[in-house]
């Protein structure tokens, strides 16, 4: 065989194949699609408001000067769920305080006893007050209480120019996926250890 013809055969060979790897890649049907699947989260968020025809307003709540014993002071605490909140559960918590020591435990116990607990909100095993409806964005709750009764009998001299706080804290927390604990009349009594914090 003669060198022209060994050239002849070889380009041939190798054209052949060439052929044969450009029909094997274009054999094929390929397709590529991707998806970027976006997650935002919801937030929880809501306002602690009242009213009062009895006293002043100011950027924390009311002032009520010259309280006397037997007096039954108009304030009605109540929160409304923010427009972009997700679905809630609310509790307010209620504590009075006194820094200049004229008030005893007792006194201030009867203090929390006489407000007038409104129907839809009760007390749970914790202390704080639950409202006992699920929330939507942009409702309100019922007023917690209406009325702050100072007692008539057992206040005299000894609380004379006594100054104290009623001081209320709302906490709202998710209500889908999440189960408050209730007691056997199917009333909300507790959220468990729930660690509340402010949505940021």
């Amino acid at each position: 065989m003669t060198k022209r013809k060994k050239t002849a055969i070889l380009i041939s060979a190798i054209a052949v194949i060439a052929v044969l790897v450009v029909g094997m890649t274009l054999a094929y049907f390929t397709d590529q699609d991707q998806k970027q699947n976006v997650f935002t989260l919801g937030k929880v968020a809501g306002s602690l408001d009242e009213t009062s025809t009895d006293g002043t307003k100011t950027d924390n709540g009311y002032n009520y000067d010259h309280v006397k014993p037997g007096d039954k002071l108009d304030k009605e605490p109540f929160v409304t769920v923010d427009g972009d909140s997700e679905d809630a559960y609310i509790r307010v918590s209620i504590t009075v305080g006194n820094t200049d020591g004229k008030l005893t435990d007792t006194n201030k116990q009867e203090i929390l006893d006489g407000l007038d607990i409104q129907d839809g909100w009760v007390k749970g095993t914790d202390g704080y007050y639950y409202y006992q409806t699920k929330m939507s964005k942009g409702q309100q709750t019922g007023k917690v209480f209406t009325t702050v009764s100072i007692p008539a009998e057992s206040w005299g001299n000894d609380q004379a120019e006594a100054v104290f706080t009623i001081d209320l804290k709302a906490d709202l927390i998710q209500a889908d996926n999440f189960t408050p604990t209730t007691n056997d009349g199917g009333q909300i009594v507790s959220w468990g250890n729930v660690d509340i914090q402010n949505a940021k």
